[in-house]
């Protein structure tokens, strides 16, 4: 029994020591930022190499780090050796027989920087871990240093060609050096602005509290900004203290802080930028304070009605999807809905549901055994004191027939399609602001399935065009579309047009568009601005050709329609380009219609003229049989009939279907594209660390110490008992 008691507490001291070990290299591994603030892709002499310049703050032995660019990223990877070590913060990773000396920064080598980087179409460093883990990446497009001895170089939160400085803080160029050939954008600012109207509603949640925005700005870049904030009532006493950190475009407002009141009075919000990628000199505009009133909705008179919209059609054949929305007279005071299917006896075959929005909402029809009929009754709950309650109620007959045959002399029946403009926010927009739009689409039995959104003004566009294709007949949707206004210099409000043209009608809505608050435009801009077009006012010679995603719904749920809009920016060529999206975890699709429809199903084609911009609006039919959990959302470009696509990955929550229909949400952050295919906003030294990917290995280590203590804990109990 000795002899089993000493091999256990081996056993114990080397299970102890593996944990330790494990733990440090861990807390090392988890301990590295890096960020890549210079590439040298382009040597003008050939005795002289390609480079990468990386800050770490402090020295941080890279040994044994790998390096890849585009074409090595998934074979072999260039492995850092250590050739010189500094304090300076600044990291210079060289191929092999580079001629750089006299440089204050640590020196790694590596054979090769992947397989060459390239100096025609960009291309993406990638930095691994020793153990291959994604440590961070920076894809780059601008090609203005390739041939003119320039470096790229992060300057001021911006990435320019400039004279090479490694090892050294970057600086744009004084006048006696030679300039890149690009224009100095002008200094990017950060606006806190409130979004919360000054009356609030007691007891109701809102997640909208600020409005960001940073102008000027390219808005398929991201950047993130840290804001904190805080409620007080009048009396000082604090409600709240919270932060959030979004990914901002050009502006946002969806998700800045949360707020529920509890109680009727006044409420001071205070907000301040506290971190962001953005290194500007102004911050007057980034702290705010407002008063806003919550008021008890409840002792406020209305007076609303409700009814339903759905297909005309009477009949449904069994496994029909049937489309419905709710709709109340008033909107502006809280309310809440519940929805219900029953039989002719009414028993329910569709759980009740509470909602407190207005989207479209889909039942499948189900009748055994035989035809049946139902009935969809939906019963409002204004928050407000409602002067007439009678007309709170409604109700839709419906019936399902088994033999879907018997629908044969309906379906034929040619059906009309419709479109209604309802609300264009904001409601007083800028040039250069993003719109979004909603729409009430009905599509009839028209073959015809793409709709198109611009808007004009003078017979001219003043806008990007946002295409989306309705493939589903006899279909209601209700639809949010984003509009990107062109940034201009005018001079007052511009009457303008926003048109929507598909489904062979044609819609309008008239608004007015203000001049640009600034940013964009100087006053003699302003004064000799002769009300110029698409192409001059978009038009930059320095423009590259990227795509974006613009935004996406929060948390989508199985068995529902999710919208991916994808922003096109184009250059100084004319581009023929395919686009497609598809939603996927592992190698399965779950945007494929279990598996009935390939994933280039819903692909769009066709041709972007130079500088023009144009959203693609994707319309994805998420499987019902997916659990709840995050999953991978692909879009996938081929320009020009290439063979190497363009990628772009996001990473969305999905939630699993419910068994009565799960309450819809507003699609409202707008997240920008990975690294991957588009060019990406480095944050700078002194901003956040971000991890950009976290893989199973990875998240197996971080356990490792954790079960090697367990171990450790259950064999000292073992001998506790001997």
């Amino acid at each position: 029994m000795g002899g089993l008691r000493e091999f256990l507490l081996w056993v114990v001291l080397f299970t102890f020591s593996l944990a330790i070990f494990s733990a440090e290299s861990y807390a090392q591994e988890e301990a590295v930022e890096i960020t890549i603030t210079e590439i040298m892709y382009d040597p003008v002499n050939s005795s002289e190499k390609e480079y990468v310049e990386v800050f770490t703050g402090d020295y941080n032995n890279l040994s044994g780090y790998l390096i890849a660019d585009e074409t090595a990223r998934s074979g072999k990877k260039g492995n850092l050796t250590e050739l010189h070590a500094h304090a300076s913060g600044y990291a210079l990773i060289v191929e092999n027989g580079s001629t750089l000396t006299g440089v204050q920064a640590s020196f790694y080598s590596v054979a090769k920087i992947g397989r060459g980087l390239n100096n025609d179409d960009g291309d993406t460093v990638f930095l691994f871990f020793p153990n291959g883990t994604l440590l961070t990446a920076l894809n780059y497009t601008n090609l203005s240093a390739a041939k003119q001895g320039n470096s790229l170089q992060l300057i001021n939160g911006t990435w320019k060609a400039a004279p090479p400085t490694p090892g050294l803080p970057n600086q744009a160029p004084t006048s006696g050096e030679p300039a890149p050939p690009e224009d100095v954008p002008a200094a990017e600012n950060i606006i806190l602005s409130p979004y919360l109207t000054s009356q609030i509603y007691l007891n109701v949640s809102y997640d909208d509290l600020f409005r960001i925005e940073i102008a000027p700005k390219a808005c398929n870049e991201t950047d993130y900004v840290t804001v904190a904030y805080a409620i007080r009532e009048e009396t000082g006493k604090l409600l709240k203290n919270a932060t959030f950190t979004k990914a901002v475009g050009c502006s946002t407002r969806s998700n800045t802080g949360s707020f529920i009141p509890l109680a009727p009075g006044n409420v001071m919000i205070w907000g301040t930028i506290v971190e962001s990628t953005i290194l500007e000199d102004n911050p007057t505009d980034n702290t705010i304070n407002f008063s806003v009133s919550i008021v008890d909705p409840a002792t406020l008179p209305c007076d609303v009605g409700f009814s339903i919209t759905m297909n005309e059609t009477l009949f449904y054949a069994e496994g029909e999807k049937i489309y419905f929305i709710p709709k109340p007279t008033n909107t502006t005071f809280p309310f809440r809905i519940d929805y219900w299917i029953e039989d002719l006896f009414g028993k329910i075959v569709k759980a009740k549901v509470t909602t407190t929005n207005t989207n479209q909402k889909s039942w499948t029809a189900q009748s055994p055994e035989q035809d049946r009929v139902y009935f969809l009754k939906a019963q409002l709950y204004p928050m407000c004191q409602d002067t007439n309650a009678s007309d709170n109620t409604a109700e839709k007959m419906l019936i399902v027939l088994q033999d879907s045959l018997a629908l044969t002399s309906d379906a034929s029946a040619e059906k009309p399609s419709s479109i209604t403009i309802t609300e264009i926010t904001p409601a007083e927009p800028r040039f250069g602001d993003l719109l979004q739009v909603k729409l009430d689409i009905t599509k009839g039995t028209t073959s015809k399935y793409a709709v198109t959104l611009w808007a004009e003004s003078k017979g001219r566009k003043i806008s990007a065009e946002t295409k989306i294709h309705l493939r589903e007949e006899d279909t209601e949707y209700a639809l949010l579309l984003p509009v990107q206004l062109f940034p201009k210099c005018t001079e007052g409000p511009q009457d303008a047009t926003l048109v929507v043209e598909g489904l062979d009608i044609h819609a309008e809505k008239h608004f007015t568009v203000d001049e640009e608050d600034g940013t964009f435009c100087s006053a003699e801009d302003s004064a000799n601005n002769d009300a110029t077009g698409q192409q001059e006012t978009s038009a930059d010679s320095s423009t590259d050709f990227s795509f974006s995603v613009l935004g996406l719904p929060a948390s989508p749920a199985a068995g529902e329609l999710l919208p991916v809009s994808v922003f096109l920016q184009g250059d100084a060529e004319p581009h023929d380009y395919e686009v497609w999206s598809y939603l996927y975890r592992g190698s399965k699709c779950y945007s494929c219609r279990e598996g009935t429809i390939p994933r280039e199903e819903l692909l769009q084609a066709g041709i972007l003229e130079p500088f023009e911009e144009k959203t693609l609006v994707f319309q994805l039919p998420v499987d019902k049989g997916m659990g709840d959990g995050d999953y991978n959302l692909k879009v996938k470009l081929r320009k020009d009939n290439q063979k190497t696509l363009k990628e772009l990955t996001e990473t969305i929550s999905i939630e699993a279907a419910q068994t009565g229909e799960k309450e819809e949400k507003t699609a409202g952050s707008s997240v920008q594209s990975s690294f991957t295919g588009n060019s990406v906003r480095a944050i700078s030294p002194d901003g956040p660390g971000m991890v950009v990917y976290e893989s199973n290995t990875a998240k197996a280590q971080a356990l490792t110490p954790i079960v090697l203590l367990v171990t450790i804990g259950l064999l000292a109990l073992v001998l506790l008992r001997k």
